[in-house]
């Protein structure tokens, strides 16, 4: 994360990204139904959530390192919403596909 970056604009950034997250997991049950019929378009949106996801996870990360107090009280909000759509994808892909659910593993996110 830049050193330029304000604070109000990371915590915009990191209270938006919840409300995406959630307004996504709320998208699941659909999402859910259509892996079955149209898995390449529902991996296609997975894999482009996960871009954000990573990026919300580094600010999370940043407001925890650098001990910024205002980001530090969303950045649980913001954990758990992240955790929920990771196991929301994962009981997506191994009740669509048993044979793939030994494949999908769950890892620590790696700081690049």
């Amino acid at each position: 994360i830049p050193s330029f970056q304000s604070n109000g604009v990371l915590m915009a950034a990191m209270k938006e990204g919840r409300r995406f997250v959630e307004a996504f997991l709320k998208a699941m049950p659909l999402m859910k139904r259509l892996f079955a019929t149209c898995s390449e378009e529902v991996m296609g949106a997975w894999k482009d959530l996960q871009k954000s996801t990573r990026q919300m996870q580094s600010l999370a990360a940043h407001a925890k390192t650098n001990r910024v107090p205002t980001l530090a009280r969303e950045a649980p909000r913001l954990k758990r919403a992240l955790e929920a759509i990771v196991f929301q994808v994962r009981s997506a892909v191994q009740a669509s596909m048993p044979s793939a659910g030994a494949a999908f593993s769950i890892g620590n996110l790696k700081s690049r």
